[in-house]
């Protein structure tokens, strides 16, 4: 049956894909799908993609049905579509009866044909976050729903004992939930809002959310929402707290004795700028459980470390965690959770090695991560940096008088952002790059990747960074006098070699395989052979982790220290005796 539905996605693309890209091929199939569905259960014929509105009266369609009906025939790809591609399409379809509605949906939502990842949480988190909620029963509201897949893939049309409510603002994401939802005959009350802004103050026994990661949000909305929650963690939200907004919002949400599972990404986790938050959630018994998740997924095009956070009312003296980020299993290139990886996940959260005491989190600046609290047993022996990489290169090289000429405006389109040394500090990149245009520039081969190890090659002093897409947004190109070594994360982690490379020992090694006296040089051959420590990929990440904290409270501290001095400039200027 599977086989016969994947076969199903496949003939229907080869028809649509001239009509929309393939990310826009989902909501193609969707609305023609619910198309088919319509004609089929009341009988009516398609005539130049519209169904007569008179038959359907007759057959008391309901008002729903008829404005998600409504919607999809007003969409332009409708009025392009040739009769005899629409024929091929319904013909497709009308192989498969209405008993195997749900199961088409069921895959639709899980084949990585379709490029929407953005608008679905993966089935195998819908999977262990069912897992998490145990048995549902009562009222259930999903918070940023996107195409309703949790939803979809956890209740039927035989349950009645759950109010299910829904919210999405993207309108055809919500149109789309709408319509499977009608065609599984689930009751999902779908709702076109804004999470942040336009909730109400309805209390819920369940709450799902898989919010929108990295968002920037604007003041007035952070504002709106902050001032419309009775959240006990409102007060400590700020503007760059996008994601605990959400949770906030979920919290406000759900009722003293329900239960939420809310996916975030790592940064929310062990920032300083969020530690009253963290604190409060935790002191306030609110938060029953982490689990840190692999990277890679929460979707397949991302390699964003993420977490689920589980809130219900934890009368216990610790809090649950389990660091599951090397628990996954591999297809081709895509990293997922099989039924025995969750299982696991599970016995991992319910056993008492995922026991973390509030004294040790108040000891850890409340830190959400479970490496931070896991011992580090001693080095071993030694790899060498060969060994963990898949690619090193020196930067580009333009000639001053090119790169004079070239530069350009920030934000300029088609510009890229060129990173040199001057860049790089002793632990952060300057994120005010210069842009140029590269017209005529073969920069390509240059493009930095997330994670990437940059390292300088030639200058007064040995300096190191790791390279944050999130932070360094768009294109960024190293000029000549910067190395990168592209390591393989699942052999080592940028951030321990980072960590090594700075203490002592690091040092002295990197002053052995350097050239050169005023002027240093480290050149390719040396740095491949260069020794560093071969231990376990969990010690290094959680050595990597204990690091990020760090420097993130350094940076917190920074900012702090010259908000003061502002302040003692203001108070300078504003004394007077005339």
């Amino acid at each position: 049956m599977e086989n016969k539905i994947k076969q199903l996605f496949w003939n229907i693309s080869n028809v649509i894909r001239g009509y929309h890209s393939q990310r826009e091929m989902f909501d193609v199939f969707v609305s023609v799908f619910f198309l088919y569905y319509i004609s089929d259960k009341y009988n009516a014929d398609i005539r130049n993609v519209k169904i007569n509105r008179d038959h359907l009266k007759t057959k008391n369609i309901t008002k729903e049905e008829l404005e998600v009906l409504d919607y999809f025939e007003s969409l332009p790809y409708f009025n392009t579509f040739k009769k005899n591609d629409l024929d091929l399409v319904l013909n497709e379809l009308s192989k498969f009866d209405s008993n195997s509605y749900i199961y088409i949906i069921e895959q639709l939502l899980d084949i990585d044909h379709f490029e929407i990842g953005e608008a679905t949480t993966n089935l195998y988190l819908t999977k262990l976050s069912q897992r998490l909620f145990g048995d549902i029963r009562g009222s259930f509201v999903d918070l940023c729903s996107g195409y309703g897949t949790f939803i979809l893939n956890t209740f039927n049309k035989n349950d009645r004992t759950t109010k299910i409510d829904s919210y999405e603002l993207n309108d055809s994401n919500t149109y789309i939930q709408k319509a499977l939802s009608l065609i599984m005959g689930i009751n999902n009350n779908v709702h076109r809002a804004n999470v942040l802004t336009d909730l109400g103050n309805e209390k819920y026994d369940y709450v799902f959310s898989s919010p929108p990661l990295g968002l920037r949000v604007q003041r007035q909305i952070v504002e709106q929402s902050i001032h419309s929650s009775d959240s006990i963690i409102s007060s400590y939200l700020r503007a760059n707290s996008t994601e605990w907004l959400f949770v906030n919002k979920v919290l406000s949400s759900l009722k003293d004795t329900g239960r939420a599972v809310v996916i975030v990404s790592n940064g929310t986790l062990f920032k300083t700028v969020d530690e009253d938050i963290r604190k409060t959630i935790i002191e306030n018994n609110m938060l029953e459980g982490v689990i840190n998740l692999s990277s890679g997924l929460l979707g397949r095009h991302t390699g964003i470390e993420g977490s689920l956070l589980i809130f219900g009312n934890n009368t216990n003296s610790f809090i649950k965690m389990v660091d599951a980020s090397e628990i996954y299993s591999k297809e081709r290139h895509n990293k997922y959770l099989s039924d025995f990886d969750i299982d696991k996940i599970m016995s991992l959260y319910e056993s008492e090695k995922s026991h973390i005491s509030l004294d040790s989190l108040r000891e850890n600046d409340y830190v959400l991560l479970k490496k931070r609290y896991e011992f580090v047993g001693e080095l071993d022996d030694f790899i060498t940096v060969g060994d963990i990489i898949e690619d090193t290169f020196r930067g580009i090289q333009i000639s001053s008088r090119d790169y004079e000429k070239k530069i350009v405006k920030k934000g300029t389109e088609g510009s890229i952002q060129l990173l040199s040394l001057g860049n790089i500090s002793e632990h952060f990149i300057d994120s005010d790059l210069d842009t140029i245009n590269p017209e005529g520039i073969r920069y390509q081969r240059y493009i930095l990747e997330d994670g990437d190890f940059i390292i300088s090659a030639k200058g007064s002093k040995i300096k190191t960074s790791v390279y944050d897409k999130s932070i360094l947004k768009g294109v960024t190109v190293p000029l000549g006098n910067v190395m990168v070594l592209r390591i393989d994360k699942e052999k080592y982690n940028p951030h321990f070699l980072k960590v090594f490379l700075n203490t002592p020992l690091g040092l002295k090694l990197l002053e052995n395989a350097q050239t050169g006296s005023t002027i240093v040089n480290l050149n390719k051959k040396n740095l491949l052979e260069l020794k560093i420590p071969n231990i376990k990929l969990e010690e290094q990440n959680r050595i990597a982790v204990d690091y990020l904290v760090a420097v993130d409270s350094y940076s917190y501290a920074l900012k702090e220290v010259e908000k003061k001095q502002l302040e003692l400039d203001s108070f300078f200027k504003n004394q007077s005796w005339e």
